[in-house]
Order: structure tokens, then C-alpha cells, then sequence
């Protein structure tokens, strides 16, 4: 997880030339450098995790095998992208090589999730704590006058609306930053600091749930708990969908030349 920290500052200063004005020369070579060494350690990542899981020496289906192979193919297509940047030419195949491996990442982050339902708090990091437990690898409680069994987790169907709430932050901030970064500044600041702070609403609701979930992993069955639960999921299910159709919204804009301004692209003159 540390090579990974270390990969996301490295990548990170990549960006750094999309908001500070710098010449053409020096923009390339610390976009193309830091990309290229973040997805290096994105790379040793993944492969650190296939070694602790043996993915290179077994084919033992379990979730962290898979999860770890996933990460390791996702630093992978992070590695192309991020060689074949060094090509203007070739900026599109970059791109692409990007989204593969992005792909291949949410893949191995769900994986994780789903080991997080099965109490496999060792993830893909650290595959010893996977083990621990009952049959099932999950905590042995013993109840009253009963014998050991294993404690109740996560559902797969919560384990896939925490996936949502991760969707819909990861698009509430998207969406944020597409708004800080329009035009409108100089005219209206205040008007584009509040549609950036609506945009990123989605985002503090979804970790609010995220942090409910962490005590909560099974829908509480008192009225009228049980029906806010329910809706708080849904709410955060159009939220997702809301800040999806925004981001889409503002790319086509973006595609046909028409500037961005603090609630999409602005019309055609």
C-alpha cells in the first residue's frame, strides 16, 4: 500500500502543469516523467501483491488471487499508457491504455470489497490475515450456550451498493473539478464556488454512508430505520447517476469546442 501511496504523489505531480501556466517544453517532460514513474510503482505494486498471493506460482481462484492479478494488470495498462505518451502521435492509444487499466483497477478494488464482506481484512496486502477465522475465514463468536459459528458480515448486496457509494464519489469529484476548472472566475466566483459545492454533495453523502456501513453492514429491520436505509441507498444511486450525466454532459461540450463554464459548456455565441 505504500508503493501505491508513492505512486499516486508521483502521478499526481503530472498534473501540476494543468494548473500552473509553464512552457510547452517543461509541461511534456514532467507529465510524461511522472507518469510514467507513478505507473512504475502502480506496476510494483500489483506485482508485490501477485508474490504475496502467489498468483505466479498457484491457480488458486480465491478473491485475493484474483484481486491481486487485477491490480497487477491495471499498473500494467497504467505503464503502457504512460510509455506511449512519450509519442504525441500515439496520444490517443495512451489514453486508451489508461482506461484498460483503469477498468482493470475498479475490477481489483471491487475484489477487495468483496473481501472486506468476507471479514478478509488482510485484502490482497497481506494475504496471511485471510486465513484466520472459521470455514469461511470470517470471526468465530460464540453465542449463548451455543456452539462457535461464524459472525454475520456484510451482504453481497451491501458490498455492492458500497461499490455505489464509491462510484458516486469518485463522480461527484470529477464533476467538482470540471466545475472549478471553467470559465467564470473573474465573473462570478461566488456562482462557481456554489455549483462546485453542489457538485461535490454526492461525495460527502457518499462517505457518510461509507462510514455508516463501517458500524451498519446489515439493514436495520425497525420502521422507520429500515426505510431510510433503504432510500438513503437510492438517493445515493441517482446522485451517481446525476453526476454521470453532468460529467457527460460537460466531455460532449468539451468535444464540440464549446468552453466550459461553471454549469457545463457554455452555448455557442
Amino acid at each position: 500500500s505504500a508503493i501505491y501511496l508513492v505512486g499516486v504523489l508521483t502521478f499526481g505531480v503530472g498534473l501540476v502543469p494543468d494548473f500552473v501556466p509553464m512552457p510547452h517544453a517543461a509541461e511534456y517532460w514532467i507529465g510524461t516523467v511522472s507518469f510514467l514513474f507513478g505507473s512504475i510503482f502502480f506496476t510494483i505494486g500489483g506485482l508485490a501483491e501477485c508474490i504475496e498471493n502467489r498468483v505466479f506460482s498457484t491457480w488458486n481462484l480465491t478473491t485475493g488471487w484474483v484481486g491481486a492479478a487485477l491490480n497487477f494488470l491495471g499498473g500494467v495498462g497504467f505503464l503502457v499508457g504512460a510509455v506511449l505518451g512519450f509519442w504525441p502521435a500515439l496520444s490517443f492509444y495512451s489514453c486508451f491504455a489508461y482506461g484498460v487499466g483503469s477498468l482493470i483497477f475498479v475490477a481489483g478494488s471491487g475484489s477487495m470489497i468483496v473481501m472486506w464482506k468476507d471479514e478478509q481484512f488482510g485484502l490482497t496486502f497481506l494475504a496471511v490475515l485471510n486465513h484466520l477465522g472459521g470455514p469461511n475465514r470470517r470471526p468465530i463468536v460464540m453465542p449463548d450456550g451455543g456452539k462457535p459459528e461464524d459472525q454475520k458480515t456484510l451482504s453481497l448486496r451491501g458490498a455492492c451498493f458500497i461499490m455505489i457509494f464509491c462510484l458516486a464519489g469518485a463522480l461527484s469529484t470529477y464533476d467538482c473539478l470540471i466545475v472549478l476548472g471553467s470559465r467564470g472566475w473573474n465573473a462570478d466566483p461566488l456562482r462557481v464556488v456554489g455549483q462546485a459545492f453542489n457538485a461535490l454533495l454526492p461525495f460527502t453523502f457518499a462517505h457518510m454512508m461509507l462510514a455508516l456501513n463501517a458500524g451498519v453492514f446489515r439493514t436495520p429491520r425497525m420502521a422507520p430505520f429500515h426505510q431510510l436505509y433503504v432510500a438513503c441507498r437510492w438517493i445515493a444511486l441517482l446522485m451517481a447517476a446525476n453526476s454521470c450525466q453532468r460529467i457527460g454532459h460537460a466531455l460532449v461540450g468539451a468535444a464540440a469546442g464549446l468552453p466550459l463554464g461553471p454549469c457545463g459548456p457554455l452555448g455557442a455565441a
